[in-house]
């Protein structure tokens, strides 16, 4: 993880994944990166993106956003 300043980080992702298609079933290396920025003592927000799957006749992605609250 690495910080821009006390209040925001940035972090990779990486992985593996196995989807099953219809009888076919295929599977990779994931990769992704986010942010996550502070907006209270225990309240961040954050957001990344991640690739799940690239093959040549389709790609897996998804991206996320969301609350983080510590206790």
């Amino acid at each position: 993880m690495r910080y821009l300043a006390p209040e925001v980080r940035l972090y990779g992702l990486a992985g593996f994944t196995e989807v099953e298609l219809d009888s076919n079933r295929e599977s990779g290396f994931s990769y992704g990166g986010g942010a996550e920025m502070d907006v209270a003592p225990n309240l961040s927000v954050g957001a990344d993106y991640m690739r799940y799957l690239d093959k040549s006749d389709y790609t897996f992605d998804a991206a996320s956003v969301g609350l983080r609250y510590r206790f």
